[in-house]
């Protein structure tokens, strides 16, 4: 395979790292993978490069803020146990309310399309 091939191997990988962090539609690794290149030796590499960079991806959500708020207001004092279960209710409620939003305009749009094809591309 020799040192090109190594060499290919660590452009896919950094490129698809980069993908993970910045894009909200990540490609597939098959979509990345060039020649004879597999997706086992690319997540190898992906994580090669991220040990040797001492880096560390993880989802960041509401919760990873919630102690530094909570702290900044208090006095850098840890917040008490009610204050910490309402906030994660609130949370969660809104992500709820969120998602069901969601799922209505996608309906009302698929309803759209369908009685755009149905009713008015009919008559045309």
């Amino acid at each position: 395979r020799g040192k090109a091939w190594i060499m290919q191997l660590l452009a896919v990988a950094c490129l698809s790292l980069v993908a993970k962090m910045e894009e909200i539609e990540v490609p597939l690794s098959i979509d990345l993978q060039i020649e004879a290149l597999l997706s086992v030796d690319l997540q190898r590499m992906e994580l090669l490069v991220l040990s040797t960079l001492k880096w560390t991806i993880r989802v960041v959500t509401p919760f990873t803020f919630m102690d530094y708020f909570f702290r900044k207001n208090n006095d850098d004092l840890p917040p008490p146990s009610p204050q910490i279960s309402r906030s994660v209710e609130l949370i969660l409620r809104l992500t709820r309310g969120i998602l069901r939003l969601f799922f209505f305009f996608q309906n009302l749009y698929s309803f759209g399309m369908n009685y755009e094809t149905k009713y008015i591309g009919a008559k045309a």
